[in-house]
């Protein structure tokens, strides 16, 4: 399985070495990647909940035991928003799991640490879990303090807690005229982490700022320019429609637009999913 063969290298001199090395099952350099996938994005709002949970209702139908879950979440995080119930319900998720919101200044304490990357990693072995990573890599999690309470001028980031759950990654960016300027910017900061990006995926969230990035270039030139650059599987692009969106989206209309759009079958093998 996907569990048993990727790894995450944290034993760089790095927060992500300092703070992984306490998490349950650290073992020193390396950790064996968990039973499951984590979705990163380039910015805030770039449409990494809609792709999760839109691949998660097509598993769905081929039967595999998956979740899509976020148990993270910038500001205001609770079950009952329009967010977490739209994730609930398409991707038939319980919200069975503990919340946890990030502030300003960002702070976490060790115990409320081990117990998101476990909320992730701790589910039954048969459930394949879709996690939703707030942010951007970079984005502060802990600014870290000293005995005494007083800041250190160092802090872990969304990549560093990518780095503790041990799973590989899909990176979405907005499908504009900056996309390969913030994919490249997360690439290099996620490749800095040591961590593993098996594809990226674009979704056009405005309409005329996809557009404009497609009047200048083809759309297949883009996708040989990633796969070049990153050397990672360009899954495609979401396109814009109005019907998907989390106050207006049903379960049929993001299916249909997730099974147009991206290459499921290239997804599913990396979930190593048999191809019917």
């Amino acid at each position: 399985m996907l569990s048993n063969r990727l790894t995450t290298a944290c034993g760089s001199e790095s927060m992500s070495e300092s703070i992984t090395q306490k998490l349950p099952g650290a073992t020193g350099k390396e950790r064996t990647a968990a039973h499951g996938m984590l979705f990163l994005g380039t910015e805030p709002a770039c449409g990494k909940t809609t792709v999760m949970t839109g691949l998660a209702a097509v598993l769905h139908d081929y039967d595999v035991p998956v979740r899509a879950i976020k148990p993270l979440g910038i500001g205001a995080h609770k079950k009952d928003s329009a967010e977490m119930s739209f994730m609930s319900i398409i991707s038939k998720s319980a919200i069975d799991y503990p919340l946890q919101s990030l502030n300003y200044p960002p702070s976490m304490t060790e115990s409320e640490w081990k117990e998101l990357v476990l909320t992730g990693i701790g589910n039954k072995s048969e459930t394949f879990s879709l996690i939703e990573i707030p942010g951007t890599p970079a984005t502060p999690i802990n600014f870290l303090r000293d005995e005494d309470g007083q800041l250190t001028h160092e802090w872990s980031t969304m990549a560093d807690l990518a780095a503790a759950f041990g799973m590989p990654s899909i990176l979405v960016a907005s499908h504009c005229i900056d996309s390969l300027e913030r994919i490249e910017l997360s690439m290099t900061y996620l490749e800095s982490k040591n961590l593993s990006v098996c594809g990226i995926v674009t979704v056009e969230t405005n309409k005329n700022e996809g557009q404009a990035l497609d009047d200048r270039m083809h759309f297949h030139d883009f996708e040989l320019m990633l796969k070049n650059r990153f050397r990672t599987e360009f899954l495609g692009k979401l396109n814009f429609s109005p019907v998907v969106s989390v106050p207006k989206i049903t379960q049929g209309n993001l299916k249909k637009c997730i099974e147009n759009d991206l290459d499921l079958l290239e997804f599913r093998r990396h979930l190593e999913i048999a191809v019917n």
